[in-house]
C-alpha cells in the first residue's frame, strides 16, 4: 500500500499516467515519472485534464469538455464515519450569510467544475433531499452547509471550534 500521489516510481518512465481517482491538483511526482512526450489524464475538479509533459519535464494541458465525477485521492486519513461528520455538520450552528442565488447554481456542473478549482479538495458530501441541506467540505476540516429553510446562528467564535463553518441561508 502506498500513497498515489507519489506514482511508482519503479516502473517509471511511463508513456501515459491515467489516474481513475481525483487529485486536487497534478503530483509533482506523475509529471516527473512520465518521459518526455508523454501524457496524463486525470480528473481534476469535476472536469477531465489532459497534460503534456515538455523536454523540460513541465506540464501542460486542457480540459476535455463535459462534467466528469471521481472519487478524490485521498493522501490523508478520512472521517471514519462520514455519517457522523454529516450529522454534526447538519446540526451545527454557524454564522450565516443569504444569498440571492438560486439553489440550483450550487449544484450546476459548470460552476461545480469553478469551485473545485477555486477551492482545491472541494468535496459535495451530499444534498439533503427531505431537509433542503446541502454540505460541501475541504480537505483542512472546513465546511459550508447550504440550508434552503434560512436558519440563522451564532459564530464558530461562539462555539468554540477551531475549523468553524459558514452556512450559506437563502
Amino acid at each position: 500500500m502506498g500513497d498515489g500521489a507519489q506514482g511508482w516510481a519503479g516502473g517509471a518512465p511511463y508513456d501515459r499516467i491515467i489516474a481513475t481517482c481525483a487529485p486536487n491538483r497534478v503530483p509533482q511526482a506523475w509529471i516527473e515519472q512520465t518521459q518526455v512526450g508523454g501524457c496524463i489524464v486525470t480528473p481534476i475538479a469535476t472536469g477531465i485534464a489532459v497534460i503534456d509533459v515538455d523536454a523540460g519535464h513541465q506540464g501542460t494541458g486542457r480540459f476535455l469538455p463535459g462534467p466528469a465525477f471521481f472519487m478524490p485521492l485521498r493522501p490523508t486519513p478520512q472521517p471514519a464515519d462520514l455519517g457522523k461528520q454529516i450529522a454534526e455538520i447538519t446540526s451545527a450552528v454557524a454564522t450565516a450569510r443569504s444569498t440571492e442565488l438560486d439553489e440550483s447554481i450550487w449544484f450546476d456542473g459548470d460552476f461545480r467544475f469553478v469551485q473545485a478549482l477555486a477551492v482545491p479538495g472541494l468535496r459535495f458530501l451530499t444534498k439533503l433531499a427531505d431537509s433542503g441541506i446541502a454540505i460541501f467540505t475541504v480537505p483542512d476540516g472546513s465546511w459550508a452547509r447550504i440550508d434552503k429553510g434560512g436558519v440563522a446562528g451564532r459564530t464558530a467564535d461562539d462555539l468554540g471550534s477551531p475549523r468553524g463553518g459558514s452556512s450559506a441561508v437563502d
